[in-house]
């Protein structure tokens, strides 16, 4: 005996089953064969669950709202680098400024000469003429 199209024995429609609630929302799956179904379908399917989204939105939560968010921790790492550009820099200036008091505190003749160029002093006999 052979059964008719659209016999209750087996033939016909396919039942969706509990599971299948979120798949049947989508009708543009429907009817697909899964060999037809892109690699972006079949993987929708499979991890778009609670646990998929919940975790998605985690994620999201750390990278832009967290108190230490990804991009805080960028704008600190910047801010970070730039002060210790500085703490070099000024570290560079006291090794210098204390090359210079060396100098000027161990010979008189540099001493002089520094006060008369960097704050143009003179003695009682002398006249100074300034060129620019």
């Amino acid at each position: 005996m052979q059964r008719e199209k659209g016999d209750s024995r087996g033939g016909g429609r396919k039942k969706i089953g509990r599971g299948d609630f979120f798949y049947r929302g989508f009708s543009y799956f429907r009817g697909m064969q899964e060999k037809e179904k892109t690699i972006w379908q079949r993987g929708f399917r499979r991890y778009a669950n609670k646990y998929t989204l919940v975790g998605a939105v985690f994620v999201v939560w750390l990278a832009l709202f967290d108190k230490y968010s990804f991009l805080d921790q960028l704008e600190l790492r910047g801010r970070i680098s730039d002060l210790e550009k500085d703490r070099q820099y000024y570290r560079e200036r006291v090794e210098e400024n204390k090359r210079k008091k060396d100098e000027l505190t161990g010979d008189r003749d540099k001493l002089e000469k520094f006060a008369r160029e960097e704050y143009l002093m003179k003695r009682d006999n002398e006249d100074i003429f300034i060129i620019d």
